[in-house]
């Protein structure tokens, strides 16, 4: 055996190899290192990639005081515009926005378009426009807010993302607006995504909390949503842009419709472009994809109608859901350059086939079809200025009052063909206002303002049965005569026993045994006193009192006032229950010391009101703003 080698005698080749030998450990070290570290960086990736929540925030450790509330925009002919909302208890002092075409925001595959600073007490910049971009491509758009620390480091808040898809408006043909593709992209990006009127979670996109909207929520996250809602403000009627809040507050041009404020969305002004495609769609019937326009069948509590005499158009309501359906034009289509026609009243037949309209400004009176308020008709001589109708059992005769100082008669009219049969004159019959029929359909009264009598018509042969004054110092001639009622308009019970007809002037109910012909009993109401309504039952008759701004509640067995409701709104005109007894719903003119609308608005009319009050506990349910003059009031049987 051989001795063991000493160092000194080690072979230069052996130690040629222990060199080699760690010059390889130290490489494999080496790349071990690396690969750890290629290892963390993929495990970084993987995270970065899977650890995301829906609504595209990332897991990673981000400062929770630095933070940007809202991301939103529209895009429009080949530009994005983008505005954002910081709170003021951010952290934040400047916002880093990047554009990227994939949904999932990295900085590798974002473009950096902006900076803004926050850190002045006035940011220059509450919106950016990014140009020079193709219509019809997705672009998303990334808000990462940012704080400096005293050192210089950067921390770094969780972001925000929304996505938006330019594209020129007025390409689009009216018949070919569709509401997914056109529309419910403007609200996503515009309305929906900051925070107001809910978002939609998107790949790539946050998902905002639905949040409050006039005391009450309102959604743009889908047609449905936009067209129904929970809110008592009209956002959307088909078929009518002007009147459509929505519109109201996207417009910044009078002339195009009335202006609400705030302005929406808020931090830049609303492309024209797109607000005219809004235009465009609301006028044609604000339709979804499949062409449904909302509110089209008749509801179970069936339709409410309300005519604004100082805007000419009629509101209809849908009274299961408590909302403005349609408007509908009843008289000249601008009030601003031509005189109001003045729609004071409607009346719907017993069968809810029609419903007429009586323009006591425009002497003439309109027919409209229930099932799609397409004008069936109209009576344009023989009137002067009618102020209310009733209507025949089948409805093919309406009685009008001519409300006009000096007449001294009513109009028979042959519904069917819109033509005027006859008059029936009476000279105790005074400047008529209000005229109603008995349910049993074979009386109709006619109350005449400055001759403080009622006249009772036999419908078997439409020849005069009496003249019943309202008080024994009535005379029977109103020769010289100054009134001192001034009977308006009456309810007539069930039975068609008793007329509780109100009178303006003197601010009381007389109460008309019809059988005996004589007044039987006077209730002392409000000021001003002008429709009543009786409920189905018979029970009780509540009285609209104009100037004192309130309902009369009458029980009709005892014949005096149960109660008084002061909450009804300003200048309440016209009255109605619902066909179920169970509901009140009231027409308010607000021309005076008004309510105040919904939202501060220009360019248009004072807005007129419709309460709606559950009668079993007395109290307003809801809330309708309605056109200018809410006065006749009316509801399908």
């Amino acid at each position: 055996m051989l001795p063991p080698l000493q160092c000194k005698d080690t072979p230069k080749w052996l130690k040629q190899q222990r060199m080699f030998s760690i010059l390889i450990q130290d490489r494999l070290i080496q790349y071990h290192e690396i690969m750890k570290n290629i290892s963390f960086q993929f495990l970084v990736v993987i995270i970065l990639l899977c650890g995301c929540k829906d609504d595209g925030s990332i897991t990673t450790p981000t400062d929770p005081d630095v933070t940007v509330s809202t991301i939103y925009g529209v895009g429009v002919n080949q530009k994005s515009v983008l505005s954002w909302n910081v709170a003021a208890t951010s952290h934040a002092t400047r916002l880093m926005i990047y554009r990227h075409t994939v949904p999932l925001y990295a900085e590798g595959n974002a473009t950096h378009i902006a900076e803004i600073n926050l850190s002045s007490t006035a940011p220059t910049l509450s919106f950016i426009v990014d140009s020079t971009l193709t219509n019809g491509t997705t672009y998303y758009y990334t808000i990462v807010p940012e704080a400096l620390d005293p050192d210089g480091g950067i921390k770094k808040g969780e972001y925000k993302t929304t996505a938006i898809i330019p594209f020129d408006p007025a390409s689009v043909p009216t018949s070919l607006i569709k509401y997914s593709e056109h529309i419910q992209p403007i609200f996503n990006g515009g309305c929906a995504m900051h925070g107001c009127h809910e978002g939609a979670s998107v790949s790539g996109q946050h998902k905002f909390r639905k949040s409050s909207h006039g005391g009450s929520t309102f959604s743009l996250i889908s047609w449905a949503n936009a067209m129904f809602g929970t809110d008592d403000v009209a956002q959307i009627v088909p078929y009518r842009a002007r009147k459509s809040h929505i519109i109201q507050h996207v417009n910044s041009d009078t002339a195009v419709a009335p202006v609400a404020q705030p302005s929406m969305p808020p931090g830049f002004t609303f492309p024209a472009e797109l607000r005219d495609l809004l235009v465009r769609w609301v006028d044609d019937g604000a339709k979804n994809d499949d062409g449904t326009v909302a509110y089209s069948t008749m509801p179970v509590r069936g339709w409410g109608y309300v005519t604004n005499q100082g805007e000419d158009i009629t509101a209809v309501i849908d009274l299961d859901k408590n909302k403005i359906a349609r408007y509908i034009t009843t008289g000249v289509e601008n009030t601003v350059t031509s005189p109001p026609h003045s729609p004071h009243n409607v009346v719907v037949d017993w069968q809810n086939q029609y419903y007429y309209v009586n323009l006591i400004g425009g002497n003439k009176l309109l027919k409209f079809r229930v099932t799609d308020n397409a004008k069936a008709g109209e009576l344009s001589t023989g009137l002067s200025s009618p102020a209310q109708v009733a209507l025949s059992r089948n409805g093919d005769t309406a009685y009008v009052s001519n409300f006009e100082n000096g007449k001294t008669n009513i109009s028979l009219v042959y519904t069917p063909s819109m033509t005027k049969i006859s008059d029936l004159s009476d000279p105790a019959m005074l400047k008529p206002h209000g005229i109603s029929i008995t349910p049993d359909f074979k009386s109709v009264l006619v109350m005449n303002s400055l001759s403080d009598n009622i006249s009772i018509v036999r419908t078997s042969d439409n020849t005069m049965r009496a003249t019943i004054p309202v008080s024994g110092n009535v005379p029977a001639l109103p020769i010289g005569y100054v009134y001192q009622y001034e009977p308006y308009q009456a309810a007539i019970t069930p039975d068609s026993k008793y007329a509780f007809i109100t009178c303006r002037k003197s601010g009381e109910v007389r109460v008309l045994d019809i059988d005996s012909l004589r007044i039987v009993d006077s209730i002392k109401v409000g000021t001003f006193p002008l429709i009543p309504a009786i409920t189905p039952d018979g029970q009780y008759v509540f009285v609209a009192n104009r100037n004192s701004n309130s309902v009369s509640a009458i029980k009709v067995s005892t014949r005096t006032v149960e109660y008084s409701d002061d909450s009804v709104g300003v200048e309440p005109h016209g009255i109605a229950v619902s066909k179920d007894g169970k509901y009140l719903y009231v027409s308010c003119e607000n021309l005076g010391v008004s309510d105040p609308p919904h939202h501060p608005t220009i360019g248009a009319k004072k807005v007129g009101f419709v309460k709606i009050i559950e009668i079993a506990t007395r109290s307003v349910i809801a809330s309708l703003e309605v056109g200018n003059f809410g006065s006749g009031m009316a509801v399908t049987h």
